[in-house]
């Protein structure tokens, strides 16, 4: 459990001190704990952004690279479909540190050095997050067991 109140400490920071920044911060509902195992933002620059990140020694990753719709095995199922979303946010996704290891100082200097990034200028457009829940319910050896997902997609609206 003290990971993940090391995590949990960590996305409070961020989550403070990036609040009224340009990145698209993950939904936060009280309703729920969650861990942030990964602390994903999105922004339209996050490859400039991630090499100046790492040029100022922060490592980050681009968890889940290709869209759904775009891999291997998805092929003459579902690629045909056109899926902007997806492709909008596979495109500006970014993990930021996270771990149990990370000291509050370490968040907060990340925090610093996004906010310093030159391409963090206000987005034009609104964003507006959708969100869903999927209940999946399992019966197994007599016993019901009930799954809830809630899953929050940022979807942003550019004007261009």
């Amino acid at each position: 459990f003290r990971i993940d109140a090391a995590a949990s400490a960590n996305t409070k920071i961020y989550f403070e001190l990036l609040a009224d920044s340009p990145f698209i911060l993950p939904d936060a509902n009280n309703a729920f704990y969650d861990v942030y195992h990964i602390f994903n933002i999105r922004h339209p620059k996050r490859d400039e952004l991630k090499a100046y990140l790492e040029e100022n020694k922060v490592k980050t990753e681009i968890h889940y690279p290709v869209s759904p719709v775009h891999q291997a095995a998805m092929k003459g199922i579902i690629d045909h479909i056109a899926t902007p979303i997806a492709n909008e946010i596979n495109n500006s996704t970014l993990s930021l540190p996270i771990s149990f290891m990370h000291r509050e100082s370490d968040v907060r200097k990340v925090c610093e050095l996004l906010l310093k990034f030159e391409g963090s200028k206000p987005i034009a457009g609104d964003q507006k997050n959708i969100t869903f829940s999927i209940i999946l319910a399992l019966r197994r050896k007599g016993a019901d067991l009930k799954f809830s997902l809630n899953l929050s997609i940022p979807i942003i609206n550019y004007s261009r």
